[in-house]
């Protein structure tokens, strides 16, 4: 037993007499002996033959218990012309509220946020879930910054002893800023450096691992969204669209400039929300 009991029991004492199973648990601990033990007590149990629709409910856990490493989804809100902001350090507003209020609900479902931390300097976030009535717990706001950038003053420095934010970052970040992080809460996570000297990505994903956190959800700028994408470290991306064409050859694409990624989607699902448009699509490697 884990972190929740057995449902089975549960089952077997409500006087339940059927049940029927999408997928089994796919943590070898325990996969089967919830059917063993609903059989044992005489109920009638059918397991679902292999449907993808099944898995993808219990996706993060899923994920995390295969792999061992956490679920990655990329929140990337765009205009219609594919543009995140009207220029490099420009704070941008593209989504109206009701997208806003996706994204905290979508926030309220993952164990952590993160950020490159230009995106914690020019937007000056705070990360967390705000939808109306919400009670769970907030996610933990992680800031990808692997000089030590981040103002001491920002939201989220300033809200460190509140809400657990971590700063992961490389050797380089001077002692003297260390210091003034552990006096504002803000924890410093040294991570492996990559070739162009920032954050390994992932090397921080094993280290989250470690820590059991098995989803992250990343709202990248372009720089660290190329990142996540040509490392094929993103499980699943949610686009907003907004109704709006920026039209500035200053304006910065989804995930900036460089070599092509080539990067396929599978369409999950596509709805209206308020003025603008959200899509979900999982990445498909075609490497």
């Amino acid at each position: 037993q884990g972190r929740t009991g057995p449902c089975s029991q549960a089952i077997i004492e409500a006087g339940i007499k059927r049940v029927v199973i999408g997928v089994i648990d796919p943590n070898p601990l325990v996969s089967g002996k919830g059917v063993s033990a609903l059989r044992l007590a005489g109920l009638e149990v059918a397991v679902a033959d292999d449907n993808p629709r099944f898995e993808l409910q219990n996706e993060i856990y899923s994920k995390f218990i295969k792999t061992g490493s956490p679920f990655v989804l990329a929140k990337i809100a765009i205009s219609m012309d594919g543009k995140i902001a009207a220029g490099r350090g420009v704070r941008t507003n593209l989504t109206l509220a009701e997208a806003k209020g996706e994204v905290y609900r979508l926030r309220g479902e993952y164990e952590a946020i993160a950020v490159g931390v230009e995106t914690a300097i020019v937007d000056d976030p705070l990360l967390t879930c705000r939808s109306p009535g919400y009670k769970g717990e907030q996610p933990i706001r992680i800031v990808i910054d692997s000089r030590g950038r981040l103002p001491a003053n920002s939201r989220l420095a300033r809200s460190a002893r509140q809400t657990p934010v971590i700063l992961a970052g490389t050797e380089s970040i001077p002692k003297r800023k260390r210091e003034e992080y552990l006096e504002l809460g803000v924890e410093v996570l040294d991570c492996a450096s990559a070739n162009d000297g920032r954050v390994d990505r992932v090397d921080l994903l094993s280290k989250l691992a470690d820590r059991s956190i098995s989803s992250v959800m990343f709202e990248p700028g372009a720089t660290l969204g190329r990142s996540l994408f040509a490392a094929q470290l993103v499980d699943k991306a949610a686009i907003f669209i907004a109704p709006l064409v920026l039209g500035s050859s200053k304006a910065i694409s989804m995930i900036g400039d460089g070599d092509p990624l080539d990067i396929r989607f599978e369409l999950a699902r596509c709805r209206r929300v308020g003025d603008d448009v959200m899509i979900e699509a999982y990445p498909v490697n075609t490497s």
